[in-house]
């Protein structure tokens, strides 16, 4: 099988990408995470304002690798997969909000819905937590509010005990 990033060294281009400019379904082939972002990061603009790119992304087989990045991306540590994950995302809302209800109906049926579904269910799950954080801290605060308070006492008035204050002709060099 012929390798998805294509090159050109006569302008000096490692692999296809999309800018501002130029949309080539190539780009979203791309097996390299730099450049995948990059045209990502241009290609969330064009979805953004352009209607004709939005409709070329349901027909080219362009959403359906936006999708596929979305399944087999996982968010982690490495900053370039998360931005990946986050590039490939906003191009798939953008599309679907802005899109005609042709081009809505094809992103219900690219798959998008289940991810939508797993990112609400992961932030429900979240809220979860720290909800059941607060009421554990709550619960903390109110037994600690009920629970007798001891005395301090405070040994340092007590004339026996020598302090600077007390011995301040013996400790003060001036004196002598």
């Amino acid at each position: 099988m012929r390798e998805s990033n294509f090159h050109f060294p006569s302008v000096n281009k490692a692999c296809v990408s999309i800018t501002s400019a130029l949309y080539d379904r190539r780009a979203l082939d791309c097996t390299a995470d730099l450049p995948l972002v990059n045209s990502l990061s241009h290609l969330n603009y064009l979805t953004s304002s352009s209607a004709r790119i939005r409709e070329i992304l349901t027909t080219d087989g362009g959403l359906e690798r936006l999708v596929r990045i979305l399944r087999t991306t996982r968010v982690t540590e490495d900053t370039l997969h998360n931005w990946k994950w986050t590039m490939a995302f906003q191009c798939v809302v953008n599309v679907g909000v802005r899109g005609t209800p042709e081009i809505r109906q094809r992103v219900v049926q690219v798959g998008a819905v289940p991810i939508l579904v797993e990112i609400l269910h992961a932030y429900l799950l979240g809220s979860e937590v720290i909800r059941l954080e607060q009421r554990a801290r709550e619960a903390a605060n109110s037994q600690s509010a009920h629970m007798p308070t001891t005395k301090m006492v405070d040994f340092s008035t007590d004339p026996g005990i020598s302090t600077p204050e007390n011995n301040a002709e013996i400790s003060d060099p001036s004196s002598m």
